[in-house]
């Protein structure tokens, strides 16, 4: 078992480099001109997204050209000693999606495989109370990065399309209190829309 956990992490460290040294991956999840390649911090961390979502064998998020009745949210939850997981919620006329994908590795090293995987709809009264989020938290006019970072902790990565609009916004650790709570609350709504307490606890 201990050779297998360090195969499966030599050969996420080894994608990792690969992506770190082209923007081809990063490039295919999240769309340029909404990050900036030049910040190697940033550059760093949505590499590790894009591994996580390809193991999770998610797509690019952003609606295609075209398209204009179309809303979807994907918050991509890494802590660091816990499983990653992400919820997607979407909604194309009348039709909504909830779904649900957790790994078996950990966010802050090697994410695993997938493990758990689970698809469904929500009701009128769930999207429209997911919608009073995005409004309270003023979604779609935050910044991508925050100011706090750290070692130990959860990487909360939340995107959104609306229409042919795109948005990426990152927070570590976001406080209950504070210019990052409504955005906290947001992301704990998808959470709990997720319905997996045993996956979701602990929060940090």
């Amino acid at each position: 078992m201990k050779q297998d956990n360090e195969s499966s992490e030599n050969e996420y460290q080894a994608a990792l480099i690969a992506c770190l040294s082209s923007n081809d991956l990063t490039r295919s999840y999240f769309p340029m001109g909404h990050v900036d390649p030049s910040d190697r911090a940033e550059h760093f961390l949505l590499c590790h997204c894009a591994l996580v979502l390809q193991a999770m064998d998610e797509l690019c998020l952003a609606a295609p050209e075209g398209t204009s009745d179309i809303e979807r949210y994907r918050l991509l939850w890494l802590r660091t000693f816990h499983r990653p997981m992400a919820v997607r919620a979407e909604r194309e006329g009348a039709r909504t999606l909830l779904a649900v994908k957790v790994l078996d590795g950990r966010g802050g090293c090697d994410p695993g495989k997938l493990a758990l995987r689970d698809e469904r709809p929500l009701s009128r009264s769930q999207w429209r109370e997911l919608d009073e989020k995005v409004s309270a938290a003023r979604f779609w006019s935050l910044p991508l990065r925050g100011k706090h970072v750290g070692l130990d902790g959860a990487e909360w990565v939340l995107e959104g399309v609306r229409g042919t609009d795109y948005r990426v916004v990152q927070r570590w650790s976001p406080n209950a209190s504070g210019k990052d709570a409504k955005f906290r609350a947001l992301c704990l709504h998808l959470i709990r829309l997720a319905a997996l307490d045993s996956v979701a606890e602990p929060i940090y």
